[in-house]
């Protein structure tokens, strides 16, 4: 553990932001996004694998690391997009097999309805650009961004695939339906592994597409960052009217990375920055206050919160700690959300006056 955390503070303050791409067999590559959200993995899969007790869950919880961390450090999008699709089994199995109600089902069905509707055209535009490149890696597509050709290709609606696929897998609001059904029914280790490194695969896969095509020129542009704030906004509000601890803890995550997604369309340097910040702060963060709330429910039996009512009189040193994490999860100063929300809020605000009110209104 301390290796693994001496290793995040090297990469983000020794190196300055930058890691040396590192290319292995033509396949796999490392950066400091890939290293980043690797060891982000290693690191909330060891802390589930130290509570959980049945091997038959740990046997699938391992399979699912090998998983994301392929995930992370291969340099083609086909396979990619492989590995992303592959992490979901896993989950979908923990969900049905340890869930604690006859929803699970409900859920399970979910998840895997809203993966094919969008991943199926997304695979579709893939093979097609493959066939006429014979190429798919991130290289690729900057060399084609930076001759600007990619509209003479005849694949225009690839780019609106790609989105639309990570929308789904991040979730973006309007697409959310499925993550609020797994959170509600999945076990906590589940929850956590979900909020705290699946939804960084959509991150990471929108941001690598991003980075490499910037559609700013775009018509339709402006109009998908006001429905990105009218998501942000709108996913706020929406958690004010939870009565289910569970499910406002995922409502919660669906606004914070709702505000990534913003940062990265925003296309700015220091929106960078703020995305890596707030995807690791998040992931700790909302593990933390995963585990705080199984460790609640063992005790009362309840996700209800007026039924959760009065537990500072039996066990004040737990109400603290669960004030401390929600404290972090605000942005309290000086934690990650802090200075990623101040980064990913400044370099919105730089696309236009508009931007303000909204901001002002959903914080």
């Amino acid at each position: 553990m301390i290796i693994l955390r001496l290793s995040i503070f090297y990469i983000i303050f020794g190196t300055g932001w930058l890691v040396p791409t590192i290319s292995l067999f033509g396949y796999l590559s490392l950066d400091t996004y890939s290293c980043l959200f690797s060891l982000l993995t290693v690191r909330i899969i060891l802390f589930v694998l130290g509570f959980s007790k049945s091997k038959r869950l740990n046997t699938l919880i391992g399979i699912l690391l090998i998983v994301l961390i392929l995930s992370f450090s291969v340099s083609s999008f086909i396979l990619f997009f492989v590995f992303f699709e592959l992490s979901l089994i896993p989950m979908v199995i923990m969900i049905l097999g340890w869930g604690s109600t006859p929803e699970r089902l409900t859920a399970g069905s979910y998840i895997l309805m809203y993966t094919l509707v969008s991943s199926v055209p997304l695979l579709f535009m893939l093979f097609r650009f493959y066939a006429q490149n014979e190429d798919l890696t991130f290289f690729t597509f900057k060399l084609l961004n930076s001759k600007g050709c990619m509209f003479d290709l005849g694949l225009k609606w690839f780019f609106v695939f790609w989105i639309l696929g990570f929308f789904v897998k991040i979730p973006v609001y309007g697409f959310h339906l499925w993550l609020t059904k797994a959170h509600v029914e999945a076990p906590v280790y589940g929850s956590m592994l979900l909020a705290a490194v699946l939804l960084k695969l959509g991150v990471y896969g929108l941001y690598r597409r991003m980075y490499f095509w910037n559609l700013e020129g775009l018509i339709f542009f402006p109009y998908l960052q006001v429905f990105l704030l009218i998501g942000f906004t709108c996913s706020g509000i929406i958690c004010f009217r939870q009565i289910d601890i569970k499910s406002l803890i995922a409502y919660s995550s669906v606004q914070h990375m709702m505000l990534g997604v913003i940062g990265i369309f925003s296309y700015r340097n220091i929106g960078n920055i703020g995305v890596l910040w707030i995807s690791v702060s998040h992931g700790f963060v909302s593990r933390a206050m995963f585990f705080i709330f199984g460790v609640l429910y063992q005790f009362s039996g309840r996700r209800n919160l007026l039924l959760n009512r009065g537990i500072i009189k039996l066990f004040p040193i737990f109400v603290f700690i669960w004030m401390f994490s929600l404290s972090l999860k605000s942005a309290f100063p000086p934690s990650g959300n802090f200075f990623s929300e101040i980064f990913l809020i400044s370099s919105v605000v730089e696309m236009g006056p508009f931007m303000f009110p909204f901001f002002i209104f959903s914080i």
